[in-house]
Parts: structure tokens; C-alpha cells; sequence
């Protein structure tokens, strides 16, 4: 049998239960007329069992910008201020973040094979790991870098100092060690 037919199978089962369940419940003196039918009442029950759906209302989704002129009638036409609106760009969540813990072990010691030499009940699996979050923080700051500068289309001075700013940022000395050695 396929696994198609097979899947079509279970859901006939589970419908013809649920029908059965509710039937029972309700009991046999309150029956359904006959004029109704069986589709709507199977979605009516369904409906009271499932979570209602709600719309996501946010206005987050786009930014909208005007300029601060003034609009100006020109021989009978209407010249209204320039009007951008741009697509908030969303981060995606990056396959490391749907890994298990060990799923995020076995990566880091694939991609640093070294590691597995003299790895005696896992004693180098935390410097994998260190090693993996170096590389995770190096592939956001880059990917911060992109977008900042695809973000970016022109070449004016507010540009320039922009990617001025972000070069100084990114490029800056690690000082998290500070954090963990206070006292050095």
C-alpha cells in the first residue's frame, strides 16, 4: 500500500472517531437533521477544537518616509512630496539556530576534524564549541557589514560616514575576555 493511500487512510479513521466521539456525546436523541450536512458539521466541529486563526496586524512590516516639502500646484497639476516605502528587511533564522545541542556538537567537531584525535569522552567538545561560536559571531558580523552596506545606495558624506563607523565597529579588538578576568 503507499504511503499516500496509507495517509489517506489514518485521516479517514481519525475523522470517522471524531464523528463517532461527538456523535456519543451529544447522544442519539439529538441527532442532526437531515437537511444538514455531514461536511459542515464536521468543519463546525473542527472548529470548535482548533485554535482560531488571528491576523497579524503590525505595522512593522514597511517604513514609510516624506520628504518635507510642501505640495505645490504647477498649471493645474498637483505635484505631492516625494514618498519612499521600503520592506523592513527581517533576519532569517539561520540553520544553526534549528539544531539540537547535539546536533550543534557533532557539527563542530565535523568541521574541525583535528578535534576528534585524542577526544577521550569528549574532553575537546568545548573547544569545538568555542570554536563554532568564534565562527557564528565572524559570519554575523559579516552578514551585518552586507546588509548594511546593500543598504546604502548612494555615496553622499552621511554614506561614507556610515560605513566608517561600521568598519571601526566590526573592526574593533575583542575585549570579552575582559568580562570573564576582571582583574587582569
Amino acid at each position: 500500500m503507499s504511503g499516500c493511500r496509507h495517509l489517506r487512510l489514518e485521516v479517514l479513521a481519525v475523522l470517522a472517531l471524531l464523528i463517532g466521539v461527538e456523535a456519543r456525546a451529544v447522544g442519539l436523541s439529538d441527532a442532526t437533521p437531515a437537511s444538514r450536512r455531514a461536511s459542515s458539521w464536521i468543519t463546525e466541529v473542527l472548529a470548535e477544537k482548533l485554535p482560531k486563526y488571528v491576523a497579524h496586524t503590525s505595522d512593522d512590516s514597511v517604513v514609510v518616509t516624506q520628504s518635507t516639502e510642501a505640495a505645490v500646484e504647477r498649471d493645474g497639476v498637483l505635484n505631492l512630496p516625494k514618498l519612499s516605502v521600503r520592506p523592513v528587511m527581517k533576519e532569517s533564522p539561520a540553520d544553526y539556530a534549528f539544531l539540537t545541542a547535539q546536533g550543534r556538537m557533532d557539527l563542530a567537531v565535523k568541521s574541525h576534524p583535528g578535534l576528534r584525535i585524542g577526544n577521550l569522552l569528549g574532553l575537546n567538545n568545548g573547544i569545538a564549541a568555542y570554536m563554532q561560536m568564534e565562527e557564528q559571531e565572524v559570519r554575523a558580523k559579516a552578514a551585518l557589514y552586507h546588509r548594511v552596506e546593500r543598504a546604502l545606495l548612494d555615496d553622499s558624506a552621511d554614506s561614507r560616514e556610515t560605513m566608517r563607523m561600521m568598519e571601526s565597529a566590526l573592526g574593533r579588538a575583542n575585549a570579552d575576555w575582559l568580562k570573564n578576568y576582571p582583574d587582569r
